[in-house]
């Protein structure tokens, strides 16, 4: 659109003193004003939220004349146009795109038109490039007459047939029947997507002590009979698992316990009386003298000095940047980006295998293989596979071991139990059951299993499992990987406890656990991240609860480094392309903080406890203040607001 002119006359002076109103200093905000200025807005998920409301207003003014947007268009995001135009029908990783399906591309489609200013809207769907130059051509070929006599003629027509354009090999395109389906497609069939939450389960379980109402809540969900089945199952081995964890009794008992060597949960629900996450008698916190930052980090790093750790090209991470378009971690199908999804993993634990963090380094490229074979040719090929006998299962073991690690290794979650028939009647909750009440944003099983562990873990240490249960797309989280040992060396609760134990339990080897040079690629395979670590370790004891997704990130601890700068922050990760995914991390965080308050771990004071997350939660409260109050102030409204209990599920 460079050089076009889209404003009308007189707009772009209304359009200027509209941006006037608005602080465009943080992170891509200069870069996003000067788009604007031109009537062209940008909306999309890595946005920071005071941008998008922003820029919402002014394309709701009708100060904007496009408005570039991702999937918030099909989302809801109320943004009427005169015209949709659709770069693409396909959507997808490159070679395995598909056709949107018709929900999303009818949402898309209903936003053209605007209420009272339009009669009719218009929606364009965009032919790719390659089509656009095979019909220009195919339009040039025609307009010469095959009955022609005349020889230049001929001879130009021969010469233009030898330019025809061809489509790229690999590429895939959309048909103009395909967008005729979508036009003409009825309207989705509703249907409940995700597995039954915890949080639910136990609300029912502690409100009628029956498993018929829980059965009766699976039954009313938009399932087809096979899939009510399947979650009849489900349903029960939950129940199963919640048994393990002593979280309720089940009768009659179940058979084969396989978990009762386990030592039962030791925390404990905190009283909630007139108590408040952030302090009310004027605290006031320094992120430079902060206990959550004094040991992050060797002291010969000054602050903001900023170590890129995305420069170990010798680095392997096969799965980095995969998934950066998944909608939710529930919906691992054909589409998605990490591929098709592993089924749930084997009962027997030794086939648990280990998994290495796919967000430290970056992605090799395409033909790595090739490259390491140094150009031995064929035979040398052959000489090699066969030395390596297996060096390619070997290659998927490690990618599949990567996607177990962070929780990618079951389509519904607890298939590792046993179905052997067993239907109880009564679940009788127990006094921990209230624990789970307490987590909303997280998996509250392993929320609560990261409890029991935090009197052995040094403060970054608390803090990087904090972070690590926290979602965040992967493209988001290559530019806040978590430091390698030896720029912040593992903590008493890595060294002391979860190594030996993963070390004893065979779930890791000590190559992965220090790292190692991969024999068949020549590539250093980095160590475990802590996140990782703790989630083998959780899913050796609870092989029921295979629904935690773990993203090892450092980001709020890499913003405390900076004094809680965020604007210095983005940019000298260079994220500011992602700067509002990672913004609304750290509001995430501040929730999480208040989730954690609700419970009192074992071995550590409880009013010390509090006042840490109190400390975290108000250093990160005012970094997230200085660049958006509106969102900040929206987030602690729903932290005072929201009261949870067992006799109320909100």
């Amino acid at each position: 659109l460079r050089g076009k002119r889209m404003l009308a006359e007189g707009q772009q002076k209304l359009l200027q003193e509209e941006l006037e109103k608005f602080d465009w200093s943080i992170g891509a905000g200069g870069k996003l004003k000067q788009l604007l200025i031109r009537g062209v807005g940008i909306h999309h998920a890595g946005l920071l939220p005071k941008y998008r409301r922003a820029i919402e207003s002014l394309f709701q003014k009708k100060l904007l004349s496009v408005c570039v947007c991702t999937e918030t268009l099909a989302a809801g995001i109320n943004l009427p146009a005169r015209s949709v135009v659709m770069t693409s029908l396909l959507k997808g990783p490159p070679g395995r795109r598909k056709v949107i399906d018709a929900s999303s591309a009818h949402q898309m489609f209903g936003r053209a038109g605007r209420p009272q200013f339009d009669d009719r809207g218009y929606v364009f769907a965009v032919a790719h490039e390659d089509d656009v130059r095979l019909f220009k051509w195919q339009e040039k070929y025609d307009a010469i007459p095959d009955n022609t006599k005349d020889p230049l003629v001929l001879r130009a027509k021969k010469n233009l047939k030898k330019k025809m354009p061809k489509r790229r090999e690999g590429e895939q395109y959309w048909t103009e029947k395909q967008f005729q389906t979508l036009r003409e497609a009825p309207p989705g069939k509703l249907a409940s997507h995700g597995r039954f939450p915890w949080r639910l389960l136990a609300y029912l379980i502690r409100k009628s002590g029956t498993v018929e109402a829980a059965e009766a809540a699976v039954h009313r969900r938009l399932l087809d009979s096979e899939q009510r089945e399947e979650g009849i199952r489900n349903l029960r081995r939950m129940l199963r698992t919640l048994e393990a964890g002593g979280f309720i009794t089940l009768d009659p008992p179940p058979p084969n316990r396989g978990n009762d060597d386990l030592p039962p949960f030791q925390s404990r629900m905190a009283g909630t009386d007139n108590y408040s996450l952030l302090p009310t008698d004027g605290t006031v916190w320094t992120a430079s003298h902060s206990r959550w930052t004094s040991g992050m980090l060797p002291g010969s790093d000054a602050m903001g000095v900023v170590h890129d750790f995305s420069r170990h090209e010798d680095v392997d991470d096969v799965d980095f940047g995969l998934g950066i378009f998944e909608a939710k971690s529930d919906d691992h199908g054909a589409t998605d980006e990490s591929g098709t999804p592993r089924n749930a993993a084997d009962s027997n634990e030794d086939d648990r295998s280990p998994s290495h963090n796919d967000d430290l380094e970056d992605e090799p490229e395409d033909g790595f293989h090739d490259a390491s074979s140094g150009g031995t040719g064929l035979l040398g090929a052959l000489i090699q596979q066969a030395r390596d006998s297996g060096g390619v299962a070997a290659t998927n073991v490690h990618r599949d071991s990567q996607r177990r690690a962070s929780g990618d290794d079951s389509s519904n979650g607890t298939s590792d139990i046993t179905d052997d028939g067993y239907e109880p009647r009564l679940a009788i909750a127990t006094e921990r059951l209230d624990l789970l009440f307490a987590f909303r944003s997280v998996n509250p099983i392993y929320a609560v299993f990261l409890a029991e562990h935090f009197h052995r873990c040094s403060f970054e240490e608390r803090l990087q499992l904090m972070e690590s249960v926290m979602a965040i797309p992967r493209s988001a989280a290559g530019a806040v990987r978590v430091p390698f040992p030896d720029r912040m060396p593992p903590g008493p609760f890595a060294t002391e406890f979860l190594n030996p134990r993963l070390l004893s339990r065979g779930l890791v080897t000590q190559d992965e656990l220090q790292g190692y040079r991969d024999e068949e690629t020549g590539r250093r395979i980095p160590p475990l991240a802590l996140g990782d670590k703790a989630r083998l370790l959780f899913r050796g004891e609870f092989p029921g609860v295979s629904d935690v997704e773990v993203t090892s990130v450092w980001c709020v601890g890499e913003l405390l480094r900076f004094d809680g700068d965020f604007n210095r922050f983005v940019r000298a990760r260079e994220a500011t392309k992602q700067e509002g995914i990672l913004f609304r991390h750290c509001l995430r965080m501040i929730l999480l903080c208040g989730e954690f308050a609700l419970i009192e771990p074992p071995g550590l004071d409880p009013v010390e406890w509090r006042t840490d997350l109190s400390e975290l939660a108000w250093l990160l409260t005012e970094s997230c203040r200085r660049v958006d109050p509106a969102s900040t102030d929206e987030i602690l409204e729903s932290l005072t607001a929201d009261h949870r209990s067992a006799d109320t599920l909100l």
